[in-house]
């Protein structure tokens, strides 16, 4: 009987060591993980496109110095034209877009395939990408500089949120609220 207990001890216990491996594998694989001990994640969105996200970083002279913001640094796998990025991933803000390898986006050609962008309201920065295929862009609330370094030139439609610090609908076209200068001009064909 004390054999047949200790037996079912050591056989639990390397049930639950087994387990507890194979979920800290599993952890090692979230973004959470990834992007905390990697620096960069791959992340499957909502519908399906893989987006790989970095956390910002600068050049200083003890090293590189790692922030809590991401950069969409590319488009990994498009399955859908719409691409919505995320206001947050592995408990991350998405503060940029192409911020760090805008010269990514330039030869990505999953960027020339999507049609609908969807800025997340914690966007601040959009660097300069190849996106002359799209056709909408919604930046809700997002204050991000640089959007009209998207090279959207078949833009069709904007969409921004009237409560948006910096941008602004004005006779078809999105202008920055301070001074009214233009972004976009979406209504030339």
């Amino acid at each position: 009987m004390k054999r047949t207990k200790v037996l079912t001890f050591i056989l639990l216990t390397l049930v639950l060591l087994a387990i507890a491996s194979a979920g800290s594998l599993y952890y090692r694989t979230t973004p959470h993980y990834l992007l905390r001990h990697e620096y960069a994640a791959d992340v499957t969105l909502d519908n399906g496109n893989v987006v790989r996200f970095i956390r910002h970083y600068e050049h200083t002279p003890e090293g590189l110095v790692f922030y809590d913001e991401l950069d969409v640094y590319r488009i990994v796998d498009l399955c859908s034209d719409d691409l919505v990025i995320p206001e947050k991933v592995g408990g991350y803000p998405v503060t940029a877009f192409g911020k760090h390898t805008p010269v990514a986006f330039f030869a990505d050609t999953n960027s020339l395939q999507v049609k609908k962008l969807t800025l997340p309201d914690t966007m601040k920065n959009v660097g300069a990408g190849n996106f002359s295929n799209l056709e909408y862009l919604d930046i809700g609330n997002s204050t991000a500089y640089g959007l009209c370094q998207l090279d959207a030139y078949n833009l069709k439609d904007v969409k921004v949120s009237p409560d948006n610090a910096r941008y602004k609908l004005e006779n078809g076209c999105l202008v920055y609220k301070e001074n009214g200068d233009l972004v976009f001009d979406y209504t030339v064909e």
